[in-house]
């Protein structure tokens, strides 16, 4: 007999607060409303969260956290080579957007209202995370693989269309993240491309 996994009840209420924090925004959102949503006494919800700010950070940093690692990963597989490294940054990103669609309007949106030394770390890795684009970019318009007068558009362009995806997303669509990733992937490589 297989065993179904029960999710515990941090991830339940992350998965009901980035789903109304999607929906009605941060501000917009309490935790009245994710008990009621959950059935539950919301003074109860206090036994697994602290606040309504840490279920924030832990969605904008859970993904924050992906898209680090998609970096990691390609400085340890050794590849140097700017348009498969730009090409891997899509098909990655796309993957995490499309597979965390709640989390990644959440991420994309609600950011501003973390709180300090909370929103000053997330800046520093959405920053680390861009820079590593752009310098991709940067790169590639040395080695003369691709041409461009300002990298800094490019690489905001490009993040907005990666970022932008979970607006007109469906997870039950036609379209897959393959999909959506070619897409992208030419539509830039075109621009790009000597």
């Amino acid at each position: 007999m297989d065993l179904i996994e029960i999710p515990d009840r941090k991830d339940q209420l992350r998965e009901v607060a980035q789903t109304l924090f999607k929906e009605k925004g941060y501000a917009g959102s309490s935790m009245r409303d994710i008990a009621q949503i959950m059935g539950i006494e919301a003074p109860s919800i206090y036994n697994h969260v602290n606040s309504k700010h840490d279920l924030l950070k832990r969605i904008c940093f859970e993904i924050a956290d992906k898209f680090i690692l998609i970096i990691n990963n390609i400085k340890k597989s050794g590849s140097s080579h700017p348009a498969i490294t730009l090409q891997t940054i899509i098909l990655e990103h796309v993957e995490v957007v499309t597979e965390n669609h709640d989390a990644s309007a959440v991420f994309t949106n609600e950011w501003r209202f973390l709180e300090a030394s909370d929103l000053d770390n997330f800046i520093k890795l959405r920053n680390k995370y861009e820079r590593f684009i752009e310098k991709t970019i940067k790169d590639g318009l040395e080695q003369g693989i691709f041409k461009t007068n300002n990298t800094k558009l490019v690489t905001l362009s490009l993040l907005t269309s990666l970022n932008g995806i979970y607006h007109w997303y469906n997870p039950n669509g036609r379209l897959k993240a393959e999909d959506i990733s070619h897409n992208i992937m030419n539509l830039f490589f075109l621009g790009l491309k000597r």
